[in-house]
């Protein structure tokens, strides 16, 4: 439990370290850029999941945790970044916090229901094994 609790501070800490480089970024080539330089590493990331044991643990697997959660911290944050940019860009005049709020609500929906959704749709591949 300590481990994932220190992975998971890792990726926070450079997450906050990184908010302002994106935003820099973000102010000299626009969000869209930064989205999609974050988006296209948040998913060299999920890639790199399947990396971490092969079929066992190995001698690798600890500092390429370590190297995945420091670039999803990188990448959750030029995403987070962005994503709010976007959405205050995009919210009609005087109603940016409606706006947001309900971008936020569907946002949480979309990440609560997806992996419910993703285990019932695998239920009939379990069988009846229990």
């Amino acid at each position: 439990m300590s481990a994932v609790i220190g992975f998971s501070a890792l990726s926070q800490i450079f997450n906050i370290l990184f908010y302002r480089v994106w935003g820099q970024y973000a102010d000299r080539y626009g969000s869209k850029a930064v989205m999609t330089v974050c988006a296209s590493l948040y998913l060299l990331v999920i890639f790199g999941w399947t990396f971490t044991t092969m079929p066992d643990r190995y001698f690798l697997t600890i500092p390429l945790l370590v190297v995945l959660h420091i670039m999803a911290g990188i990448a959750s944050s030029g995403v987070t970044l962005t994503t709010g940019t976007l959405g205050m860009k995009l919210a009609p005049k005087g109603q940016a916090t409606a706006y947001l709020v309900t971008a936020a609500v569907a946002t949480s929906l979309g990440t609560g229901l997806g992996p419910l959704l993703g285990l019932w749709a695998l239920r009939p591949l379990w069988g009846t094994a229990r």
